[in-house]
């Protein structure tokens, strides 16, 4: 990931768990959240099975 999706990333779920994210941020969020998931070096969640 770059350091701008990273960026966006954390504009989008702050303005996710404030509930004012609008659909098409929410789509967006997921897409960046599916490039981490994918992501070597930026998975959270590395040490569990997939």
């Amino acid at each position: 990931m770059t350091t701008e999706e990273i960026e966006r990333m954390n504009i989008l779920s702050d303005k996710a768990l404030s509930l004012t994210a609008t659909r098409e941020e929410l789509d967006e969020f997921y897409d960046l959240l599916n490039i981490m998931k994918n992501s070597d070096t930026h998975n959270i969640v590395l040490g569990f099975l997939h």
